[in-house]
């Protein structure tokens, strides 16, 4: 009788295949990967029996070798490709995260990343200053999905600041994004790839366009201040999309952290003359202020809320933390 060569197909994080026995000599069953959407990146422990050592896609009906006289076995395991995105000159490139290799080119001259949807499926980039038009890319394969005009402008990321001009719904239906040409906030649908709706703010005011979301994504947060350095909170309503209602702010404000249970809204201190936190209760709807030491600025905020971290100057090596 013919010796056996025994298949393990292993794929993490993906439906798992069906382990496979067959002869020395017969055709193996083709590994079909759930989804064609999708780029898989498969490696085999033991070439010996007839499959390469790794591959990407589906792994195609091979016929089994066995040169020795007990089964020989193979260890095939897949992985879902996922990719971080460096742009050389005016390409941008697909870089795979695992293994650290060129995996294609994003289809988009002059692209810079301006958001990725909540479970990665979607990738936004803007093509050199251009903010009327985002494009959409798979984030699983890197083609190009869809073409998104928006008259009135969309906030484009600032890389080196980690400021993201996009804001994702929980669901990823939803992209909100400040228009500074407008003094609004635009609302793209990202089923219909469409802008959706326009939900206009004060003329008036200028407007800081870093929004905060709350978790079940009803609310927005942004703040905004006027000739005199007032500042004011602003809060949309996702639902109706339109100002629910508006706070005065003892302080000038600057940078906005919402807590993960988003109960607490921090604002840190726009004025470095007057150095505090400004607390917000979304619950209640209460204001405190919390002091701070001269020269220090708010830089970041633990998840839970519970942690404030301060930087002296700009500098970020130089770090008070606050602890309520």
């Amino acid at each position: 009788m013919a010796a056996l060569s025994c298949i393990l197909l292993l794929a993490p994080n993906v439906n798992a295949q069906v382990n496979q026995v067959v002869n020395a000599g017969d055709a193996t069953a083709p590994a079909v990967f759930p989804s064609a959407d999708c780029i898989y990146k498969w490696t085999n422990d033991n070439p010996s029996i007839g499959l390469a050592a790794s591959g990407t896609g589906n792994i195609a009906s091979f016929i089994a070798k066995n040169d020795g006289f007990v089964p020989a076995i193979a260890t095939v395991k897949a992985r879902l490709q996922t990719f971080g995105y460096q742009t050389v000159g005016t390409t941008t490139y697909a870089i795979d995260l695992v293994d650290y290799t060129q995996a294609g080119v994003v289809p988009v001259v002059n692209a810079s990343l301006q958001g990725t949807s909540p479970d990665g499926s979607a990738v936004y980039f803007m093509s050199g200053t251009d903010n009327h038009t985002l494009y959409k890319v798979d984030g699983r394969n890197n083609k190009l999905l869809a073409t998104i005009p928006v008259s009135a402008g969309f906030y484009n990321i600032i890389a080196s600041s980690n400021i993201v001009g996009l804001i994702f719904s929980p669901d990823g239906n939803k992209i909100y994004t400040y228009s500074t040409q407008t003094k609004s906030i635009v609302v793209i649908n990202t089923i219909t790839n469409t802008v959706e709706n326009t939900i206009s703010l004060n003329p008036g005011r200028t407007y800081n366009p870093i929004i905060q979301m709350s978790p079940d994504g009803g609310l927005l947060y942004l703040l905004s201040g006027d000739s005199s350095n007032q500042s004011v909170l602003t809060i949309v309503n996702t639902v109706t999309n339109s100002v629910a209602s508006t706070v005065t702010l003892t302080v000038k404000g600057g940078r906005l952290f919402l807590n993960a249970d988003g109960t607490k809204l921090y604002i840190g201190s726009g004025d470095a003359n007057s150095p505090a936190l400004t607390l917000y209760d979304t619950i209640t709807g209460a204001v405190s202020v919390i002091p701070t030491p001269a020269g220090m600025g708010f830089s970041s905020m633990s998840l839970d809320g519970k942690k404030a971290y301060l930087t002296q100057n700009a500098i970020v090596d130089m770090v008070t933390l606050f602890i309520f």
